[in-house]
């Protein structure tokens, strides 16, 4: 009864921390306006082209390097434990046989890790020298060096767990020649103006990728007697032989390669089970692709052949060749879903016919341009409009935001809640007919006090205010008793 008596005695004290309350109460009841939002640079992957052969300032000039066992690093002074985060370090050399016996760097009979870095190695051209000779080693890395002049460029056999990047190998008979070795790597390299570019023989599970493999004077890659061989995003261009070439091979994979003013483009000669596919395929002057009659369950799918002459003979068996460009085909696509409606036939003894030839190309949209980040003020409406390009129609636009944001058909992207200052991090992508995917990233900042930060603070103000006068009321209280 008492608190009813105050309250009713004193209600003029009491409005204000009433007031205050239903303030704070309103505040939180408000929601913050909407926030517009903005572009972003996509993450692109972009592969550095390869230098021309050069011999870089600061290198050292040095002897040949023999290393015959774990221990001969330690004794020989390089650098590093051995271990993967600490490896034995070879580099900033400059090692010129001048046409003298043996090989620049040698390495048998290691399992320490280890690093040949930034040299420049030259002149091993006799004796089937190398500028880089490994055999029974494991756990090598290979990366930044020009080798020229060579018998071999890298010889490689019986190693294990050996990566090559981002290394110039240029006038040697072979570029890069493995045997019996397994898990491989060769990538980001320039591999031209040799006899042969790659020579793989006898090994498993090895993969050259993203290479630039130009103007040999045989095969690109040529593939021996091997297994599960992944060759993929390569640009080759003008190799006298065929830009990849399988014999007695078996599973191997070649995906996503351009191949570029050729007498031969491809050539699937003898093995099981090799697949070819989302290759470009231009200018060849025999044949686009060859699958010879040694060759058996070929796959041949998705790929861009693009010379009007000369573009497929199929002599092998069993081969799958299904939903691949054909310059040629000029079949109807009543129904417009890219696959054109009588089947291509195909030269080769087999007799075989590729059931499904697109109509466009196959091949991923691009965005056009790149989105872009964008920075607006908090409060401001987001609307961002993308554009991309395709070869077949876009069906289909999606983003991984759908908390804040929308993407409608055109590729417009809106907010769909209020956006609270900060980044907002988005991933676009769009698909074509054929389900090929465009994706980027960019971020959209808000800047500006946001409507949480500003409420926070009224209602602080407004408990401040309430507690004073709670106090005052306590006192008149106490008082007046």
């Amino acid at each position: 009864m008492p608190r009813v008596g105050l309250a009713n005695r004193h209600g003029g004290i009491f409005t204000p921390l009433i007031l205050s309350c239903m303030l704070g109460f309103l505040l939180l009841s408000v929601p913050p306006a909407p926030i517009a939002v903005g572009e972003v640079p996509a993450d692109d992957v972009i592969y550095s082209a390869p230098g021309q052969f050069s011999v870089p300032a600061g290198h050292i000039p040095h002897g040949a390097i023999e290393i015959d066992d774990d221990g001969d690093f330690a004794a020989q002074d390089w650098p590093g434990e051995g271990s993967e985060g600490n490896p034995y370090r070879i580099e900033n050399l400059l090692i010129d046989l001048e046409g003298a016996s043996g090989s620049c760097i040698s390495i048998n009979d290691t399992t320490a890790y280890f690093t040949i870095k930034n040299c420049t190695l030259t002149g091993a051209s006799t004796d089937e020298g190398a500028g880089i000779y490994l055999n029974n080693v494991d756990n090598g890395r290979i990366e930044d060096c020009d080798i020229d002049y060579s018998y071999y460029g890298i010889y490689m056999e019986d190693v294990d767990s050996v990566i090559v990047e981002n290394v110039d190998i240029l006038q040697c008979e072979t570029g890069a020649g493995l045997v019996g070795s397994s898990h491989v790597v060769v990538t980001d390299s320039y591999i031209g103006l040799n006899d042969e570019g790659v020579h793989i023989l006898n090994c498993e599970e090895c993969e050259v990728s993203e290479n630039s493999i130009t103007l040999n004077d045989l095969d690109g890659v040529l593939v021996e007697s091997s297994g599960n061989i992944v060759i993929e995003d390569n640009t080759f261009n003008n190799n006298d032989g065929p830009a990849f070439h399988f014999v007695n091979s078996n599973d191997g994979e070649a995906g996503n390669n351009r191949v570029l003013d050729h007498i031969d483009g491809i050539y699937i000669e003898s093995g099981f089970r090799n697949s070819v596919h989302d290759s470009w395929i231009p200018n060849v002057g025999d044949v686009a692709i060859m699958i010879g009659s040694g060759a058996s369950d070929t796959s041949l799918n998705w790929n861009n052949i693009l010379d009007l002459q000369h573009d497929m003979v199929d002599d092998g068996v069993n081969s799958s060749i299904s939903y691949n460009y054909w310059a040629n085909y000029s079949g109807a696509d009543a129904d417009s879903n890219g696959i054109g409606d009588t089947p291509y036939p195909l030269a080769g003894s087999a007799g075989n016919s590729d059931p499904y030839p697109l109509v466009y190309y196959a091949r991923a949209p691009m965005f056009d341009p790149l989105p872009e980040n964008q920075t607006i003020d908090y409060g401001s409406a987001f609307s961002y409009d993308l554009n991309a390009t395709s070869d077949s129609p876009l069906a289909e636009w999606s983003i991984d935001d759908t908390t804040h944001f929308s993407i409608d058909a055109e590729g417009v992207i809106a907010n769909i809640v209020a956006l609270q200052p900060g980044d907002y991090s988005i991933e676009v992508a769009v698909e074509n007919l054929y389900n090929y995917t465009a994706s980027a990233t960019f971020i959209v900042t808000v800047t500006g006090t946001g409507g949480a930060g500003t409420q926070t603070m009224l209602l602080l103000v407004a408990g401040a205010l309430g507690a004073i006068l709670v106090v005052g009321v306590v006192v008149v209280f106490m008082r007046r008793r």
